[in-house]
């Protein structure tokens, strides 16, 4: 409790999720949904846009900014680098995807994805994965989107692995 209401009044809009409804803060108060509500919050972005109230709204807040709040030149290039490495790592069993297999695009700005801890690196040998499977399945899911109502056959694409459940539920 008193580490909600010292993150509520660094980032006031947080407030109603972290010390409202209890279903809300069961989400909310988890050390990485937190992390990812500081980093995308309306207050930084001088918005008066209103805190998520559900994964569903984080997901659309993390994504509008392109992976937390990148400046408006890279956001585009930033969510279709996360839509290609979401797509390249589906049906792979370590979810990782080597860098010869990205596009030059992609490349150049996995750096910044990186720093931001959206994805990291993987030994030496010039792979990378999404740092935490809530990036994969927020990117996915986002992929899943953009195909609309031919969203289907990408589950198919991918060979149907287990990892997707998670995202089919957020899509329901």
């Amino acid at each position: 409790d008193a580490e909600a209401e010292v993150l509520s009044a660094q980032q006031p809009s947080l407030r109603p999720l972290l010390l409202g409804n209890p279903k809300l803060q069961a989400i909310a108060r988890r050390p990485f949904f937190a992390s990812i509500l500081a980093k995308t919050n309306p207050d930084e972005a001088g918005t008066d846009a209103p805190a998520p109230q559900s994964e569903a709204d984080l997901i659309k807040q993390w994504w509008k900014g392109g992976g937390y709040g990148a400046d408006a030149a890279s956001v585009l290039q930033r969510k279709r680098t996360l839509l290609e490495i979401a797509s390249k790592c589906a049906n792979r069993s370590g979810m990782n995807v080597r860098l010869s297999r990205l596009a030059p695009e992609t490349a150049a700005c996995l750096h910044e994805l990186v720093e931001d801890g959206i994805i990291q690196a993987v030994g030496d040998d010039d792979r990378y994965r999404f740092a935490h499977d809530i990036y994969f399945e927020w990117s996915f899911y986002q992929l899943l989107q953009d195909r609309e109502d031919d969203w289907i056959p990408a589950l198919t694409e991918a060979g149907e692995p287990p990892v997707l459940g998670r995202v089919v539920e957020l899509l329901a």
